[in-house]
């Protein structure tokens, strides 16, 4: 699941996932997303993957085609505590989007929103 953290605010939005992300996660963080991107234009996206234990094919399709909707909504995306597999699949697919992404470890949450925020 995704969890919206209550530091998010304005262009910068904080997420938390956790678990295996479904299909039915994104039911809720798309709306929620469309909704900031209408208000702030591009945005700024922390999340934090600490906790995070993959993804169902299904959801990462999903992931994709919401990110190829909205290729130009997004400025920055910094992840937290990303497992190995996933800083391979972050080289694999940035080129193929305009977005800044960088890799921070866990406790590096600070940093990270500083990157975002600054």
């Amino acid at each position: 699941m995704f969890q919206v953290l209550d530091d998010s605010v304005g262009d910068y939005v904080a997420l938390k996932a956790i678990g295996k992300i479904t299909s039915r996660d994104y039911d809720t963080l798309i709306p929620y997303l469309e909704e900031a991107i209408k208000k702030e234009g591009a945005l700024n996206i922390l999340c934090d993957m600490t906790n995070f234990d993959g993804m169902e094919i299904k959801a990462a399709w999903r992931d994709f085609r919401f990110g190829m909707r909205h290729i130009r909504d997004f400025h920055r995306c910094a992840l937290v505590g990303a497992s190995k597999w996933v800083e391979w699949c972050v080289k694999i697919t940035v080129p193929f989007f305009k977005l800044e992404v960088r890799l921070f470890q866990t406790g590096q949450e600070k940093e990270a929103r500083h990157w975002l925020t600054d």
